[in-house]
């Protein structure tokens, strides 16, 4: 019994590791079906938004919305409840994805999406802080739209980013209000990021060359072999991989457990018990008779 807690607990270590470079992206369409089924479900954000942009029906939504919030995790969307505004315009939505897990992206994913999407659909661009959408958009706009919204920062402890999250989709439901009653035909995409400074620190080379051609910038080197490594090698480099933590898990709690307990049982395996002879008993003489 020990034994399977023990491995329950290494394999959600694991899962806490393997997990903790990512960051969400969810999309949703008010109107087209298709607008998201038929995108690749990419675990790296600007492939995902490459797919968006060069997508057949972006155009047919009146306003594009974009939504950016820096250190966002999976745990923050799982933290809301049911009954939130964002969770209600999800399961409303004619077409929805959510990718918990997409793997870090380099400063802002969205910035240049955005540019790229009004630039192909003659769009009226509009980048406002979360909470102030509704002074700028006039009202009975036939104008399509691509808004560019910037969320605060979410941080701290688990109690206190989940308060953060609460008051911060409540701001964000406000102007998701006020777009849908302007542009019954709209697309949102809400997606996480990390500092730029923090994530080019833990790019390998051969990733870093990687994004090039894709939406974003590729990363200074410079800047990363110039950026202090705090934390020593455990902040650099990822050596307890998940991998390696449940192969050791298995091996220590699993294997290594059963082996001993082989062991064990055949150093207990006795003998027969010797038959002797009982007293006063005599071969010769049984012989005779």
């Amino acid at each position: 019994m020990m034994h399977a807690q023990a491995i329950v607990l290494a394999s959600l270590f694991a899962t806490s590791f393997a997990y903790y470079d990512t960051n969400p992206l969810i999309a949703w369409s008010s109107h087209s079906p298709n607008a998201l089924s038929s995108l690749p479900k990419s675990s790296y954000t600007p492939d995902f938004l490459h797919s968006l942009l060069a997508s057949e029906n972006i155009c047919d939504h009146d306003a594009v919305v974009f939504v950016s919030q820096a250190g966002l995790h999976a745990s923050d969307l799982r933290s809301l409840s049911r009954s939130s505004t964002l969770a209600q315009k999800l399961g409303a939505a004619a077409s929805s994805v959510e990718l918990p897990y997409m793997r870090r992206s380099i400063d802002d994913p969205l910035t240049n999406v955005a540019r790229a999407v009004a630039e192909r659909c003659g769009a009226r661009t509009l980048s406002v802080s979360c909470g102030e959408v509704g002074p700028h958009i006039a009202a009975g706009t036939r104008e399509k739209h691509v808004v560019s919204l910037g969320m605060p920062t979410v941080d701290g402890s688990f109690g206190n980013r989940k308060q953060l999250m609460k008051e911060y989709v409540n701001l964000l439901s406000l102007d998701l209000e006020t777009i849908s009653s302007e542009f019954p035909k709209h697309l949102v995409v809400y997606a996480g990021w990390m500092s730029s400074l923090e994530t080019r620190q833990e790019l390998p080379d051969e990733e870093s060359t990687s994004l090039e051609g894709t939406l974003l910038p590729p990363p200074v080197k410079g800047a990363a072999k110039a950026a202090p490594s705090d934390g020593g090698i455990l902040k650099k480099y990822q050596l307890l991989t998940p991998g390696l933590i449940i192969s050791l898990a298995v091996t220590f709690f699993v294997l290594v457990p059963i082996v001993f307990m082989g062991i064990s049982s055949l150093a207990s395996i006795q003998s027969p018990v010797r038959l002797d002879a009982p007293k006063g008993f005599s071969a010769v003489e049984k012989k005779n008779q």
